[in-house]
């Protein structure tokens, strides 16, 4: 066999090989959404993955009033544990992909008596092998390695579904506690005020001698207490706001 021989042995094995390669799989309609995934479009399978791209995520903070819905958004969006699992999606979605395919065929040449001396120096008397193989799986296994592939999808998608219901409830609780938070705050400053209120009423009467100084005593203390609970029920609304922000990936309320 010549070199001319081979180089057309080896262009048609090349052909054979790339067409093995572009194999399609039977096409598939996208699984409907389920639960939450039937408002929120960020597991539904409609474009090929080969065309998807990262998604979005947008690290602004929030200004203004913000609401339950608003903060939902933030936590679907940019919540670290909704991410990696969003990924998971994706990546199963892709074995779907590949479990459909064919086996891509193998191409191997075998050289013999080449590198001699004389007339057998070089290639010229060389004797080449070419194989070209193909596996034909029989028994359905294809389509049986398709459907496992496609049932850890729907695991995956569940799984998904799952962390997202656990993470708008975190966020639910976080937004209420930070509501609660906010009412204890307002009301606490409401009783400094009557304090400072008292303080004021019971240190004119002191003045013009209708009670004691105990009196006053008392009001200066009970004043203090409620300014010291002011700024504990301050604190507790910083430390709801930290987790409620938490919830969407944020470090700062």
């Amino acid at each position: 066999m010549d070199r001319r021989q081979l180089k057309q042995i080896g262009v048609a094995g090349a052909c054979l090989a790339l067409a093995g390669c572009v194999t399609h799989a039977e096409p598939t309609s996208p699984a409907e959404p389920r639960a939450l995934g039937r408002t929120f479009a960020s597991v539904q399978a409609q474009e090929p993955v080969a065309e998807r791209v990262a998604p979005t995520v947008h690290n602004e903070e929030p200004t203004g009033v913000l609401t339950l819905r608003h903060a939902l958004a933030l936590a679907l969006v940019n919540n670290p544990q909704l991410a990696a699992f969003s990924w998971e999606v994706r990546a199963r979605e892709a074995n779907v992909l590949q479990a459909g395919l064919f086996p891509n065929p193998e191409i191997s040449v075998e050289l013999e008596n080449f590198g001699g001396s004389g007339d057998a120096s070089g290639f010229d008397a060389s004797e080449n092998t070419l194989w070209l193989s193909q596996l034909i799986e029989l028994g359905g296994k294809r389509t049986k390695r398709r459907e496992v592939a496609e049932l850890e999808r729907e695991i995956a998608g569940w799984d998904y579904e799952a962390a997202r219901i656990d993470t708008f409830t975190d966020v639910a609780l976080a937004f209420v506690e930070v509501l609660a938070a906010q009412e204890r705050t307002v009301l606490s400053a409401e009783l400094v005020g009557a304090s400072e209120r008292a303080f004021g009423i019971v240190s004119d009467q002191v003045k013009a001698g209708a009670v004691s100084s105990v009196e006053r005593s008392r009001a200066e203390v009970a004043l203090a207490s409620s300014r010291v609970e002011r700024a504990r029920r301050a604190r507790e609304l910083d430390a709801a706001r930290v987790r409620l922000a938490a919830t969407w990936g944020s470090t700062t309320a």
